[in-house]
C-alpha cells in the first residue's frame, strides 16, 4: 500500500502584496538577490569599518601601554628614593661624614647588622646603581634597582642639614633629605 500525498503548487507569479516565508519580493513581483555591484559596495563599507576600529584598537593600546610604562617607572624611582631615606635615616648617627657626595656618585654610610655598611647610589648606562660596600672597601653587593635613568643629581648642603636628590628619565623625580 502506498501512500499519496497531496502536494500543493506555488503560482507561477506572486500575487501583489503577498509574501512567501523566507522570501523578498520587489514593487514589480520578482525576486531578486543582491547585485554584484551591491555586494562591492557592502564589502567596501565593512572594510572600512574594521579598519577604523583596528586602528582605534591599536592606538588605545599603545597608548595604555606607554602610560602604564610612565607609572611603573615612577613607582620604582619612589621606591628608590624611599630606599635613601630609610638609608639616610638609620645612618651611623656617630659619623661626623655619613653622607657624602663624591663625583656624582652618593655615597651613605648605614648601618647593617652589627657594623656599618657604605650604600653606593650611582648612574651607570642608563642605570641606576646600588653597591653595598664593607667599611674596608670590599664590594658585599651590586644590583641595579632603576633602569631608564637619563640623570642622578645629587646636592649636599651640609651647612642647613639637607641632601637633595633628583632622579630624571620617563619623568623627573625630587625629593629633600634631612640629615640632622
Amino acid at each position: 500500500m502506498r501512500r499519496l500525498r497531496a502536494v500543493m503548487r506555488r503560482p507561477e507569479t506572486p500575487t501583489p502584496g503577498r509574501r512567501y516565508p523566507g522570501r523578498a519580493c520587489c514593487a514589480a513581483g520578482r525576486y531578486r538577490a543582491m547585485t554584484l555591484l551591491e555586494l562591492l559596495v557592502a564589502l567596501t563599507l565593512l572594510s572600512g569599518v574594521t579598519l577604523a576600529a583596528t586602528t582605534w584598537t591599536t592606538f588605545s593600546l599603545r597608548s595604555g601601554a606607554e602610560i602604564g610604562r610612565r607609572v611603573r617607572w615612577e613607582q620604582g624611582a619612589a621606591a628608590v628614593l624611599e630606599l635613601i631615606h630609610d638609608d639616610v635615616a638609620a645612618g651611623d648617627l656617630l659619623m661626623t661624614d655619613r653622607i657624602s657626595v663624591q663625583r656624582r656618585v652618593l655615597l651613605l654610610h648605614t648601618r647593617a647588622g652589627a657594623g656599618t655598611t657604605v650604600r653606593c647610589y650611582e648612574l651607570h648606562h642608563g642605570c641606576l646603581i646600588l653597591t653595598e660596600r664593607s667599611p674596608t672597601g670590599a664590594r658585599l653587593r651590586r644590583s641595579i634597582i632603576l633602569g631608564d635613568v637619563d640623570s642622578f643629581a645629587v646636592e649636599l648642603n651640609e651647612r642647613a642639614g639637607v641632601l637633595i636628590v633628583r632622579i630624571g628619565g620617563v619623568s623627573e623625580m625630587t625629593r629633600r633629605f634631612i640629615t640632622r
